[in-house]
């Protein structure tokens, strides 16, 4: 924070940023060129939080799983919400999440704003996209109305822009695989699409698990 009060103050918190540009240098006398359609919206981290990982190791037992999202379109509007119901793999005891990693597809960090992964509640007649699905938009008649069911579970992995990957102190973990577990998930991905531009994105690597010994 500067002495000026006119001056925006930069926090830890996500910043909107306006940008534009032209390729001509500022006249002295007219100044800036008209940018044209040189110019976007992003939101972004400039102060990180830092969490000290320092002496931190994953166990030896630790096996990775990718939740990710598939031939997915994102639409050509600002904000989009998109749901993918996922089939976990089958588990034999309890694991523990320890570990969550972001996947984004490069040249596209700016349209991924943050991520929300839930915990299915049981029910055997609830399908789970399949291989090469896209998925639907979140809260809409498309999306089937069993996924809305899982919003009734817990939240196992928030992530949002700026975080990076998450890496939990080595006697913390979040478990999956015990009875309750349903074995299905629910990915939401919320896209910041503030240019208005259409393509396709890839989600998030979401856990790591490992073994409880």
């Amino acid at each position: 924070q500067t002495c000026d009060d006119r001056d925006r103050v930069i926090n830890k918190d996500t910043q909107r940023v306006l940008w534009a540009w032209n390729d001509q240098d500022p006249d002295d006398t007219t100044g800036p060129v008209y940018h044209g359609a040189n110019r976007g919206v992003r939101s972004s981290l400039f102060i990180r939080n830092t969490v000290n990982t320092e002496g931190e190791s994953l166990p030896n037992n630790v096996q990775s799983h990718d939740v990710l999202m598939s031939n997915t379109i994102v639409p050509s509007k600002r904000t989009t919400y998109w749901c993918r119901v996922i089939d976990m793999p089958k588990l034999q005891a309890k694991h523990h999440v320890v570990q969550i990693q972001p996947v984004i597809t490069p040249g596209n960090e700016g349209v991924v704003h943050h991520v929300l992964i839930y915990k299915c509640h049981a029910n055997p007649n609830r399908t789970a996209a399949s291989h090469g699905h896209p998925g639907h938009e979140c809260y809409t008649p498309n999306m089937p109305q069993d996924w809305n069911e899982c919003y009734q579970g817990s939240i196992i992995v928030a992530w949002a822009i700026g975080t990076g990957d998450i890496t939990f102190p080595g006697h913390v973990g979040y478990p999956i695989g015990d009875e309750e577990d349903s074995g299905q998930v629910l990915l939401e991905m919320h896209y910041d699409n503030q240019l208005l531009k259409e393509g396709e994105q890839t989600a998030l690597r979401s856990w790591q698990g490992a073994i409880v010994s």
